[in-house]
């Protein structure tokens, strides 16, 4: 993890450097505090828009800890996890035609409980995942960073952004995974203003990801039988088993790209509008197999419109957010033989079926009103949404769908006590189980995998009730140095899950 350190310090350095042109505290301490400022983050997440992302330039680094448990939960991702992370960011408008922003972060995770999957990554790769009916407790470390940068040329903003991630994940008792993952993702964009207020911005972007995989026993009592996974309990009949030595080495190659257009206004007054499009493809083969064993394949649609207005005192944002996403699992189908007319037998491939999707549809409404320069800056939210979810595999047909709505408030209020300002922030939301299916009448109620996919299905479709809260205080250090301390906690109906989280962090 040498290298997190590398970039932590640089960015570290870029901030203190930078200090004397950073706007006031106070300033920026109001920005980032705002929900407003939070939501309409994601209308300017296009780098070549960044220039009008803030209002005022900010640096921080700071450290989390967070513990999550919960009884009902998705078998392959775990119960919960502790966590202990340290971030740090920045973002300067160098001057009037260079905007730089970057981030570094470094993870140590626990994931609690996780069963019938040893691969790391798991909403990338699903449902190709190596598996057995131990599982455990495992431990992951993970750093990640990126950087960009915008310059103006007349009219228009180019910009480059890139973004590294690294992570290990291990256990030290049988079974015993090691995976080590990496993300590469390099973003192009061009924007232009059309007018007075507005811009239109292009992104194109590609991604490559890999991740090697190696799963050992040492015990001498027996080991349990590794499945290679194909999806809602399904597996290759071939492949299951593990080697005479006691070792299961497997590998991912991935490859992605997106393209993104946004309409957006510069002064945070106007319409706005967002759509993009993402395909990934990762596939997975395993070591003395010489083709891929499989390959999921998945496209995803997302647009966004709004409407945001912002004055001196009163902030204003509403927007509307759908996603289409569609995966294939596509399969390979081998036999035993030596094609290549020589004595030795292999597994070769016959031909790819398409035997597992996964349709996803999600629709997300959120406004957020807020009143600011008073004694106490308020802020009052409210959002609803619709997903709607199926899993399905062919031969033998299997499904697990669900579909939920979703309704939520929220109210954040900030008040400044002399020199410390604190922020006391509370929300409610409920989720209402819409109908839910579950087939997998081939599979016999006493095979793990049943009872697997019966405890997710009950998960994915038990409507549930999430309270939650947050207490932060942001206090000077110095003239050009700020201090928080914030504590989060939230508990949900339904799944039996308990959130706690603290931050510190120092501002400058």
């Amino acid at each position: 993890m040498r290298w997190y350190h590398k970039i932590s310090f640089c960015l570290l350095i870029l901030g203190v450097r930078t200090a004397d042109a950073q706007d006031s505290l106070s300033a920026s301490l109001s920005e980032q505090l705002s929900p407003v400022t939070q939501l309409r983050d994601g209308i300017y997440s296009s780098p070549s828009l960044r220039a009008w992302q803030r209002q005022n330039n900010y640096s921080q680094i700071g450290a989390v800890y967070r513990n999550n448990d919960q009884k009902l939960y998705l078998q392959q991702e775990g119960s919960g996890q502790r966590v202990m992370t340290i971030h740090s960011e920045t973002y300067l408008r160098q001057n009037a035609t260079t905007t730089l922003w970057g981030h570094a972060t470094y993870h140590n995770r626990l994931i609690k409980k996780v069963t019938f999957n040893e691969t790391s990554d798991y909403h990338l790769v699903y449902p190709y995942v190596t598996s057995d009916t131990v599982g455990g407790d495992m431990k992951a470390e993970s750093y990640a960073f990126q950087a960009g940068i915008a310059k103006a040329m007349g009219r228009y903003q180019l910009a480059m952004q890139g973004g590294y991630r690294g992570e290990q994940a291990y256990r030290n008792r049988d079974p015993r995974p090691k995976n080590v993952s990496s993300n590469l993702d390099l973003l192009l964009s061009v924007s232009r203003r059309i007018n007075s207020n507005y811009a239109l911005a292009l992104d194109l972007g590609g991604t490559k990801y890999n991740q090697n995989n190696s799963l050992t026993f040492v015990s001498e009592l027996g080991v349990p039988m590794v499945y290679q996974e194909a999806g809602l309990g399904m597996y290759n009949e071939l492949m299951k088993g593990t080697s005479t030595s006691g070792l299961v080495t497997l590998r991912y190659n991935g490859l992605g790209y997106q393209a993104s257009l946004v309409l957006s206004p510069l002064q945070y007054k106007g319409l706005f509008a967002r759509a993009s499009y993402k395909s990934f493809t990762v596939e997975k083969f395993k070591s003395g197999v010489l083709d891929e064993l499989s390959t999921s394949k998945e496209q995803a649609v997302t647009a966004t419109v709004g409407y945001q207005r912002e004055t001196t005192s009163r902030h204003f944002l509403v927007q509307v957010r759908g996603t289409k996403l569609l995966r294939d699992g596509i399969e390979s189908k081998f036999i035993l033989g030596n094609p290549d007319s020589s004595n030795v037998l292999r597994l070769y491939k016959l031909a790819d079926e398409l035997r597992y999707t996964h349709d996803f549809t999600e629709v997300k409404a959120r406004t957020v009103y807020g009143h600011t320069g008073s004694t106490i800056d308020w802020y009052a939210g409210v959002e609803a949404g619709y997903v709607n979810s199926i899993q399905e595999y062919r031969l033998p047909n299997r499904e697990l769908s669900y579909s939920h709505w979703l309704a939520g408030i929220d109210l954040t209020v900030s008040k400044s006590f002399r020199s410390t300002r604190l922020t006391l922030a509370a929300q409610a939301q409920r989720q209402e189980n819409i109908e839910a299916t579950g087939f997998w009448a081939d599979l016999s109620r006493d095979k793990a995998q049943y009872d697997m996919l019966t405890s997710n299905l009950t998960y994915l479709s038990a409507s549930r009730t999430r309270l939650g809260g947050s207490l932060r205080a942001d206090f000077p250090l110095s003239e050009k140095l700020g201090g928080t301390i914030r504590i989060d906690g939230a508990h949900q109906t339904g799944i039996g899950r308990h959130d706690f989280s603290a931050t510190v962090a120092i501002r400058f």
